[in-house]
């Protein structure tokens, strides 16, 4: 009815019960047909079960809470980097580095990194990305907002972050 009033297609997501009496979700999109003076003709109507799909996606953001309530309550500094920028931070490394999250995300790594390390840091991070041998654990100094020097132990692994491949450290 609304796609006869405002004389444009429109989608619209329901859920059904099936013949079977089995519950169904659905994605209903119905095209009007109009003649060339503007009265209707008829629809266009398409139906798709979208229920192994909307349960995929349930599950989906289930795993992902799972996840995000294990790198938060983690006593780790954890972070997220794709091409040296930092994407994702944890609570604990906020709350140690003393800088907010808006200083953080979005940044190079490498700023947060000791300057007698930065060159060390910057060569196993770029034979890294060349798959050259490099260790993926070793200790090193990161810098807080304060100046303060702090011994850490750094593990990286690369991970799916956002669909792409990311390092997590």
């Amino acid at each position: 009815y609304e796609s006869l009033i405002k004389k444009k297609p429109y989608t619209i997501e329901k859920s059904y019960i099936t013949k079977s009496g089995s519950k169904k979700i659905g994605l209903t999109s119905v095209s009007p047909v109009f003649d060339s003076d503007g009265n209707f003709l008829y629809a266009i109507a398409h139906l798709q079960d979208i229920t192994s799909q909307k349960l995929n996606e349930k599950r989906l953001k289930k795993s992902e809470e799972k996840y995000r309530t294990l790198i938060e309550s983690s006593n780790d500094m954890i972070f997220v980097i794709k091409h040296g920028i930092i994407l994702f931070a944890n609570q604990r490394l906020i709350k140690t580095s003393g800088y907010s999250e808006k200083e953080i995300i979005g940044k190079p790594f490498i700023n947060f990194v000791e300057k007698k390390e930065q060159e060390k840091i910057k060569m196993f991070y770029q034979k890294r990305l060349r798959n050259e041998p490099v260790p993926n654990n070793y200790e090193s100094k990161a810098v807080t907002k304060d100046g303060k020097i702090v011994e850490v132990e750094i593990v990286v692994v690369f991970i799916e972050y956002e669909g792409q491949i990311a390092e997590h450290v």
